[in-house]
């Protein structure tokens, strides 16, 4: 069986988009194992890569 495919958004080398609160954005700082499962995980490639593209991030595809 498969993984289902998901994509998190990365902003330079340490920082994982997490979450957006009102006009808030939050960010994971990755630099512990463990810190990519509290990344937002978006199912639609096309809504993550408008995420990166406002912070001027990449999309990076994982799977479950």
């Amino acid at each position: 069986m498969k993984n289902k495919d998901y994509y998190i958004v990365r902003v330079g080398e340490m920082l994982l988009f997490q979450k957006f609160e009102d006009t808030t954005a939050t960010f994971q700082i990755d630099d512990q194992p463990g810190t990519e499962s509290q990344a937002e995980k978006f199912d639609d490639l096309e809504e993550a890569k408008k995420v990166a593209e406002v912070f001027g991030g990449e999309v990076v595809n994982r799977n479950e």
